[in-house]
């Protein structure tokens, strides 16, 4: 029974202390990666939360984020339209290194063309 009882009283302690180091990493670290992206730090948490859970409706992510549906509906909305100019902006930097790599071999040579 004593025994029970400091093992709880430990791992009490262990997890308190993880929290209290952990959690303030853990916000410097999202709210890094949310500057990077150019998002706000609750879109980056939504969007954890929907890579953790997979899909599910505005309303169940609304009270998983304590947002309403409508804030959330908005929400997806940008990161929707964050995702497409990413995507764009991948595309044309592939576009603008073939374009690159290309001119630095140098003009094809007519047979091969």
């Amino acid at each position: 029974m004593r025994r029970a009882a400091e093992e709880e009283d430990a791992t009490d302690e262990l997890v308190t202390l993880l929290l209290d180091d952990l959690g303030p990493a853990l916000q410097w670290y999202r709210d890094e990666v949310a500057r990077t992206l150019g998002l706000s730090p609750s879109e980056v948490l939504c969007l954890e939360v929907c890579r953790r859970h997979g899909s599910m409706s505005s309303g169940r992510l609304g009270e998983r984020l304590g947002l309403t549906r409508s804030a959330v509906a908005k929400m997806l909305r940008r990161l929707e339209e964050a995702a497409r100019a990413m995507a764009d902006a991948t595309i044309e930097r592939r576009l603008l290194a073939e374009r690159r790599r290309a001119r630095e071999a140098g003009p094809t040579p007519w047979w091969a063309r």
